[in-house]
C-alpha cells in the first residue's frame, strides 16, 4: 500500500511539473509576442514619420507653386478638423485607466455607498481585500460590469477606458479591451458620437475659412435651377469660426491637462 502510494504521489508531482513547465513556456511565448509586437509597432511608428517628412519634401522641392498652396489648404482642413477629436483619443488611451482607478478610489475614501454596491477596485490598491471579501466568490461577470458608478463612467468617457478586468469578478490584471473586438466596443459608440458631429462641423467651418480650390468642375444638379440664396457672410463667417475654434480648443487642451476632457465639452462645442 505505501509503495502504491508512493507511485501515485511521484505520478502527481510529474504531472504538476509538467503542468509547470507547460505554463512556463506559455507565459514565454507570450512574452516573446509581446516584445515583437512592441517592436513592430515601434518601428512602423517610424515609418509613419519617415513617410510624412518625405511627402513634405517632395510636396516643396517637385511641385509648384499653385499645387503646393493646394495641398497646404487640403492639410490645413484635414489637421484642424482633426486635432480636437485626436485629443479625446489620445486622453483616453493615455490617461483614460488611471482617471478611472482614481475615481473609484475616491469612491471607496468618501464611502459613498456599501463595499458591495461600489465597483472593483485596482488590485494594488488597500481595498481590493476588502472588496474581494465582502463580494460573493460566485457572482457573475455581468453583474461586476452593471455597476452603476461604472456605466456613469463610461458614459462621460467612453468603455476603452476601462480595463477588462475590472469587469471581471476573478481577473485582478490590467489588460484592456483586446484589439480583436469591434471598434464600436473599444471606443464606445454612445461616447464617441459627439466628437464624429464636432469633428463635421469643424471640417465645414475649416473648409469655408481656408477655401480649397475645386479639383475637378461637377455639377451634380444640372437641370435643378438653383437661386443661390441667401447669400452667406463669408467674411463674417470665417472670422467668426475662427474666434470659436480657438476659444475651443484652447478649452480641450486646458481640459486635457486638468484630467476632465469629457464628451459632453464637444456637445457643448
Amino acid at each position: 500500500m505505501s509503495l502504491d502510494s508512493g507511485t501515485a504521489k511521484n505520478r502527481r508531482f510529474a504531472i504538476d511539473d509538467h503542468r509547470g513547465s507547460d505554463d512556463t513556456d506559455q507565459v514565454d511565448r507570450l512574452t516573446k509576442r509581446q516584445r515583437w509586437a512592441r517592436s513592430l509597432s515601434r518601428t512602423f511608428r517610424l515609418l509613419v514619420l519617415l513617410l510624412v517628412v518625405a511627402l513634405t519634401i517632395v510636396s516643396t522641392t517637385l511641385l509648384d507653386r499653385g499645387d503646393q498652396i493646394f495641398l497646404l489648404k487640403i492639410f490645413l482642413v484635414l489637421f484642424l478638423s482633426v486635432l480636437p477629436g485626436w485629443l479625446f483619443l489620445q486622453f483616453i488611451s493615455v490617461k483614460g485607466t488611471g482617471l478611472y482607478d482614481e475615481y473609484v478610489l475616491n469612491l471607496y475614501r468618501l464611502r459613498i455607498d456599501d463595499t458591495t454596491n461600489l465597483p472593483k477596485p485596482p488590485p494594488s490598491s488597500t481595498y481590493w481585500s476588502e472588496w474581494d471579501e465582502v463580494v460573493p466568490k460566485d457572482l457573475v461577470d455581468d453583474a461586476v460590469a452593471r455597476n452603476i458608478y461604472l456605466k456613469k463612467f463610461e458614459a462621460a468617457y467612453g468603455r476603452g477606458t476601462v480595463p477588462e478586468s475590472r469587469r471581471r469578478r476573478r481577473r485582478d490584471d490590467n489588460q484592456r479591451i483586446g484589439r480583436d473586438r469591434k471598434l464600436s466596443e473599444r471606443i464606445g459608440a454612445d461616447a464617441f458620437s459627439p466628437i464624429i458631429l464636432a469633428t463635421a462641423l469643424f471640417t465645414v467651418g475649416w473648409t469655408i475659412v481656408v477655401q480649397p480650390e475645386l479639383a475637378r468642375d461637377l455639377n451634380i444638379f444640372v437641370t435643378l435651377p438653383l437661386s443661390g440664396l441667401p447669400e452667406l457672410p463669408q467674411e463674417a463667417l470665417r472670422f467668426g469660426f475662427l474666434g470659436a475654434y480657438a476659444f475651443i480648443l484652447q478649452n480641450m487642451v486646458r481640459r486635457y491637462f486638468q484630467m476632465d476632457l469629457r464628451n459632453h465639452a464637444y456637445v457643448s462645442a
